[in-house]
């Protein structure tokens, strides 16, 4: 079966290119494992709607969670108590390390199925050493953003990021955030000149694709899986696509793509069903690969088109540390409202860090109480009960830096048995002095509204940001086989792009996967105008 477009994968790089090129009138193949959320847990939602018990909602998610496998990271988000996401074919064997902490996907959407959908431009000195101009980078954004909105405000942030995303909120942060927003404000001029930057958090929800066009309703059910759909996923996109494109789009689920190969300027794909086994071949000429960094890099290695069997992959080192609210916040566990982070810190300041830093800060949700039901169990409830003092004060900031200052993955071809990759991490001794450095710079700033104790910080395990790639590095010229130009095409293996952030240069501490959808959208506008495609 011949196609001139193929594209291998469904999460938003993948599913953003197709947009771009069913915008340009051109024929595009999907290809895709697919795997979708059982029936009787997508029911988990469709009763929820009919009849909205945020307590009975949560129980049967709680329930639904405990008949899954234990997974490293207790935080992960199930949707509706699904780990749909995160089944990874055999065909596909990824052994980590006892240190490695990664996420990878067959799922239709990919890792959007479980995105927090935070967005934010990258910080312009971040990728000025990119070979493209931040006006470049950026030129698709009112195509990206009519396919995945953002919701944002004019603030503080704007005076930080060279360009704005994204619509006004349709709801309000909660009382204790607000405060700390006006707390802030106060002191705006100085704070911007040492480097640090405030204001709402930009993320992926709106009613684009939701129940009945439905806004944010402040459920506090985002961890759970939303209900009404308000959080960007790239499949709800996908089936928007093939509805409105039924004549130039073919989506093809339950599709392992084995390895491609070259020959005559055709490119050939080894697929297998897997329902059924059977092996299926697809020619193309032009191959587009989205499957996220870590099963792009094994696609890449079981093609056998790299003399190397290792791949280096870039990631943003996560930390976190719970910090303790000093102003007014009796309501905090009873307001009802969104529970993704309510706002954003950016920090410039060469002192500590030659590439900026980002911050999340979260007021109170659920998942703080996990470490507490590791030594109470099921009676973590009361504690909140007992102490409501402590828990309406807790908040809990999270931080990212950029790859420069991170731990690295290696994925490595395991010799001895087909098909299994190893990766392991190679650690980043600058990684823990800047971030004691950004945290006593917090602490300053705050230290009439926070208690921030910097002994209980903690840095993630390598992988565990989920923001990774740098693999198949953008650059103008060659600098290795695994280079690609700035199409994301591979020098050595021309009409294969690569969608996904393994070909960023380096991963900025920013939020990755809007960026992300914008430089594919950018590169299939730049083949278009070429008449590569």
């Amino acid at each position: 079966m011949h196609f001139k477009n193929i594209i291998v994968g469904s999460g938003p790089a993948s599913v953003s290119a197709a947009s771009e090129l069913l915008i340009n009138n051109k024929k595009v193949l999907i290809l895709d494992v697919g795997n979708e959320i059982e029936d009787e847990k997508a029911e988990i939602a469709r009763e929820y709607i009919e009849n909205p018990d945020i307590a009975k909602f949560k129980n049967k998610v709680e329930l639904a969670k405990k008949k899954i496998k234990k997974y490293p990271d207790p935080n992960l988000k199930f949707p509706y108590g699904s780990d749909f996401v995160f089944r990874v074919l055999k065909d596909e064997n990824i052994e980590h390390s006892s240190k490695v902490n990664t996420l990878s996907s067959h799922a239709k959407g990919g890792l959007s199925n479980i995105w927090g959908t935070l967005s934010s431009p990258f910080y312009k000195k971040d990728i000025d050493h990119w070979g493209i101009s931040y006006e470049e980078f950026y030129k698709q954004k009112e195509n990206v953003l009519n396919i995945i909105p953002i919701s944002s405000s004019n603030d503080n942030l704007d005076e930080f990021f060279d360009t704005k995303i994204g619509s006004n909120h349709t709801f309000d942060v909660s009382l204790t955030s607000n405060e700390i927003l006006k707390y802030l404000s106060k002191e705006q001029k100085k704070l911007n000149k040492d480097g640090f930057f405030y204001g709402r958090s930009k993320f992926a929800v709106s009613n684009k694709y939701s129940h009945k066009n439905t806004n944010c309703k402040e459920c506090g059910l985002c961890h759970y899986g939303c209900p009404y759909d308000c959080m960007f996923n790239a499949k709800h996109l996908l089936n928007n696509l093939i509805f409105d494109y039924k004549e130039n789009i073919d989506y093809k689920n339950n599709i392992f793509v084995v390895k491609f190969k070259k020959k005559n300027n055709i490119i050939n794909l080894e697929t297998k069903n897997t329902l059924t086994g059977e092996i299926q071949f697809y020619t193309c000429e032009n191959l587009f690969v989205g499957c996220g960094p870590i099963l792009t890099a094994s696609l890449i290695l079981r093609s056998k088109i790299l003399k190397d069997n290792k791949i280096n992959i870039k990631e943003s080192q996560r930390f976190y540390f719970p910090a303790f609210y000093l102003g007014n916040a009796d309501n905090n566990l009873k307001e009802l409202k969104n529970t993704l982070p309510e706002l954003f810190f950016e920090i410039y300041n060469e002192k500590i860090s030659s590439k900026s830093i980002h911050l999340q800060f979260y007021t109170f949700n659920d998942l703080m109480l996990k470490p507490f039901e590791k030594i109470f169990g099921r009676f973590t409830k009361f504690l909140i009960k007992l102490f409501p003092f402590v828990f309406n004060r807790l908040t809990v900031i999270v931080g990212y830096l950029h790859s420069d200052f991170s731990s690295e993955l290696i994925l490595k071809e395991d010799q001895d048995r087909k098909n299994n990759y190893i990766l392991s991490s190679k650690p980043n001794s600058k990684s823990k002095s800047i971030i004691t450095e950004c945290v006593n710079f917090i602490k300053k700033i705050m230290k009439n509204k926070l208690i921030i104790l910097p002994k209980l910080v903690a840095l993630n395990s390598p992988g565990s940001s989920y923001h990774y790639g740098s693999s198949f590095p953008m650059s103008k010229s060659k600098i290795s086989e695994k280079s690609t130009n700035l199409n994301g095409e591979l020098y050595d293996f021309k009409n294969v792009f690569i969608l996904d952030a393994s070909v960023f240069p380096d991963i900025p501490g920013s939020p990755t996967t809007f960026n992300i959808a914008m430089n594919s959208s950018r590169i299939i506008n730049n083949l278009v105008k070429e008449k590569r495609i």
